[in-house]
């Protein structure tokens, strides 16, 4: 009952450091909207969608225009 505790706690912590990596990367990128091309602003956010395996809204991580 312990190892299953342990392993419990094991995961939750590794959840929880994966959630705070992404609340990070979404704050840069948030933080650094202003004034910047918009090819540098889709990079940053498909390395973000990239990271955490998931297609945008649209579906598409192409750049389009």
């Amino acid at each position: 009952m312990l190892s299953r505790s342990a392993q419990g706690l094991y995961w939750m912590g590794r959840y929880l450091e994966r959630a705070q990596h992404l609340c990070r990367l979404l704050q840069l990128q948030t933080a650094a909207l202003v004034d910047r091309p918009v090819q540098e602003i889709y990079f940053g956010w498909s390395r973000i969608y990239i990271s955490v395996n998931r297609l945008p809204p649209g579906g598409s991580l192409e750049l389009t225009g």
